[in-house]
């Protein structure tokens, strides 16, 4: 009997450290790389619907638009946001392809509504042009460092009781009371929108933001 007993405390003194051992961990789970995506094609077909002309619009119009966001905890307290450039890259290019096709069929379409049987393309070359080199040239007025840079920042953060804290300059300590909420299952670590005010559109394309741990 004594001997099972002991066995019994010895086993409940192991799992008590292994606990313990976990929830150490836990604290320091934050720190790392983590990766999303946020999908900006419902924002994106409402800027194009509200450009102009909603007909258009229809033929722009886009089922995904993928930002692959990566996100890096230091342990030094510090963070950087950036996107995957290599990921962007391919995004942006189907993307652009997607315009193509949509042009395309917008103005075949519209020809053919005024009884004109031409093509886009034999139109645009009457006129020393051509949808690629349109498409092309639309592409690099999107696609340059700027674009970039608007979507990156770096600064501090804090996190504690899961509140995260943050701001958006590297010497500059996280004070007050604006903060996120997040929790962290596994590899996956998930931030809330917390009392920071934000606007409408804003809050809803970027929370929740669901991440995965870098591998």
């Amino acid at each position: 009997m004594k001997k099972r007993i002991a066995l019994l405390l010895s086993f409940v003194l192991v799992l008590s450290l292994a606990l313990c051992a976990c929830g150490g961990e836990k604290k320091e789970t934050l720190v790392g790389t983590w990766n999303a995506t946020i999908d900006i094609a419902e924002v994106y077909n409402a800027e194009i619907a509200a450009s102009g002309d909603e007909t258009m619009a229809e033929y722009l119009s886009v089922d995904s638009f993928a930002i692959p966001l990566v996100m890096t905890f230091n342990e030094d307290g510090t963070y950087s946001m950036t996107v995957d450039k290599e990921g962007m890259d391919a995004t942006m290019n189907g993307l652009i392809e997607d315009m193509k096709v949509g042009l395309e069929k917008y103005f075949n379409d519209y020809f053919s509504s005024m009884g004109l049987e031409i093509d886009v393309n034999e139109a645009l070359a009457a006129s020393g042009m051509s949808l690629d080199a349109l498409v092309e040239e639309m592409k690099a007025e999107i696609m340059t460092e700027d674009m970039y840079a608007d979507m990156e920042s770096a600064g501090q953060y804090k996190a504690e009781d899961g509140k995260l804290y943050m701001t958006e300059d590297v010497e500059v300590e996280p004070v007050g009371g604006v903060y996120n909420t997040y929790t962290i299952d596994g590899d996956t670590l998930t931030i809330e929108a917390g009392t920071e005010e934000l606007e409408d559109e804003m809050a809803e394309l970027l929370f929740p933001l669901v991440l995965k741990r870098a591998k």
